[in-house]
């Protein structure tokens, strides 16, 4: 073989080996084994895939938060309401009693108007972005669908209906039989109330169950995609080590091979 061939084949040798330093050299400074779809097309789809489901399930995540927020919002005003509730059943229980003059029953129908009023402001001003939580007077309604996972799949959804009907609230203490009617009406109201209440928390339990569940799902997402594209540090520099000393060893033979290819032809000119 001619050195000529010779130096051919070391200069594509070299090349190769080239080309391995500098991929390793990529992959350790981005700390990716996967920078192009060259490297590994399959891999990079699958990763790209993954990365996909991650970040939806981050973003159904910060929506179930969302979700609990609003969940506590209307929890805070029903618990208002139920103890305005209360304190509404306690004067109808007050006026049930036969011993009071009309002029007393006046005070307590009063303060018993103030107590309705203030359990009507609090449901209608119970909001999130403008949206009524506990219902209007034109629609009882407020449901509310929550995203909390990645697909469009029914268990990627919920949703979450925290009104309360409570427009036809009144207590009559002007005397003891109307008193005691009352005292019916408030518990019926109560027990929605505290039903409602028991919804929220329920729910709110299940979004919290959710979030964890959202969260067992990245974190198994991201340890499959770290496999499929980090980078091994230790064997990348122990392959950018071996493909150094390689390309040393290369460049060694390519110069002695010159050195050789002279000494022919410092003979062949001496004849």
């Amino acid at each position: 073989m001619s050195n000529m061939n010779i130096d051919s084949i070391l200069q594509r040798s070299l090349s190769k080996v080239n080309k391995q330093i500098n991929k390793s050299l990529e992959r350790l400074a981005t700390g990716l084994k996967i920078n192009n779809a060259g490297d590994d097309a399959a891999g990079l789809a699958l990763s790209t895939g993954m990365n996909s489901r991650i970040r939806g399930l981050n973003q159904a995540n910060s929506n179930i938060q969302t979700g609990i927020n609003v969940l506590s919002i209307a929890g805070d005003s029903l618990n208002s309401i139920g103890s305005s509730l209360q304190k509404l059943k306690e004067l109808s229980v007050q006026a049930a009693n036969g011993l009071y003059s009309d002029s007393e029953r006046a005070v307590l129908q009063a303060e018993a108007d103030q107590i309705i009023e203030h359990i009507k402001q609090t449901k209608d001003s119970t909001k999130f972005n403008d949206i009524k939580l506990l219902g209007d007077s034109s629609s009882q309604s407020a449901e509310i669908v929550l995203q909390i996972g990645d697909s469009t799949e029914s268990s990627s959804s919920i949703t979450l209906d925290t009104s309360l009907d409570i427009t036809d609230i009144s207590v009559d203490l002007s005397s003891g039989d109307a008193a005691r009617e009352s005292i019916d009406k408030i518990d019926a109201v109560l027990n929605e109330v505290n039903e409602k209440i028991a919804y929220v928390g329920a729910n709110s339990n299940i979004l919290e169950s959710v979030v964890e569940s959202n969260e067992i799902k990245i974190e198994n997402l991201t340890d499959a995609k770290s496999i499929i594209m980090d980078t091994d540090i230790a064997k990348e520099t122990s392959n950018l080590v071996h493909n150094q000393i390689l390309a040393d060893a290369t460049t060694s033979l390519m110069v002695q091979n010159n050195n050789n290819e002279y000494q022919l032809m410092k003979i062949l000119i001496g004849f």
